[in-house]
């Protein structure tokens, strides 16, 4: 296992069939964020194939492989609760979030409420009325100022954040992408949950997303980088 620094958070290699031992473990003030790439699988891949559902059925199982890491209990020990509005939660914490988009996963894992969400880059998207539909107005103004050889990117990385919020929160994108407010003038970007401020932490590069990590509370983040031949995925 190797790390590295990157910004306000430190990137870890999980590469071989010992890349457990030895993690940090998880401090109140952090979020440590799982990441797993692609494998198998395109962006253009139909999301109710055979091969969409089975990448599904592999982020559930790391999932639950990281979890068991941070509880010490076997996988089947786990107890999986839902909230009122569907969120799913573990019995007796951490707290977590899953995204996964095109075969790449992305978990992020908190001693509090947490939001994550990530997009493959070439994500095929009617942007411009997606926008019109569910962003503010200073949301469509930036958009606006966009070229349409930008749009596509630009959009996705509002997409991410604001349904990272919504995560975060555990409403859903229907009930909550309306009032999840993104201002990505700055960096990182600034953002508040019907006039509650949000933090924004931008993720997924290392697998090759457009990702977003959200909390109510700035957080040191820590990044575990997945590898094929990693106990993770055993």
């Amino acid at each position: 296992m190797s790390s590295r620094q990157s910004s306000n958070s430190r990137i870890f290699d999980v590469q071989s069939a010992f890349g457990l031992r030895g993690l940090p473990a998880l401090e109140p003030d952090e979020i440590h964020v799982w990441l797993k790439a692609a494998s198998g699988i395109s962006s253009r891949t139909p999301l109710h194939s055979a091969a969409a559902a089975a990448a599904n059925d592999a982020s559930q199982s790391v999932l639950l492989k990281v979890l068991s890491h941070y509880t010490g209990k076997p996988v089947e020990g786990l107890v999986m609760r839902r909230a009122e509005f569907g969120k799913p939660y573990l019995e007796g914490g951490p707290c977590f979030n899953l995204s996964h988009s095109a075969g790449a996963t992305a978990i992020a894992i908190s001693c509090e409420d947490v939001g994550i969400d990530i997009e493959h880059p070439r994500r095929e998207t009617s942007s411009r009325q997606l926008a019109l539909k569910f962003f503010s107005a200073s949301e469509n103004a930036f958009l606006a100022r966009c070229s349409d050889s930008h749009v596509g990117q630009v959009f996705l990385r509002h997409w991410v954040s604001k349904e990272a919020i919504t995560k975060l929160v555990g409403v859903g994108i229907y009930r909550g992408l309306r009032h999840a407010e993104t201002d990505h003038s700055f960096s990182p970007p600034a953002a508040n949950y019907m006039g509650r401020r949000v933090c924004l932490t931008e993720c997924g590069a290392e697998i090759g997303m457009i990702g977003s990590l959200a909390s109510w509370q700035p957080a040191k983040v820590n990044v575990f980088v997945i590898g094929e031949k990693s106990a993770i995925i055993e």
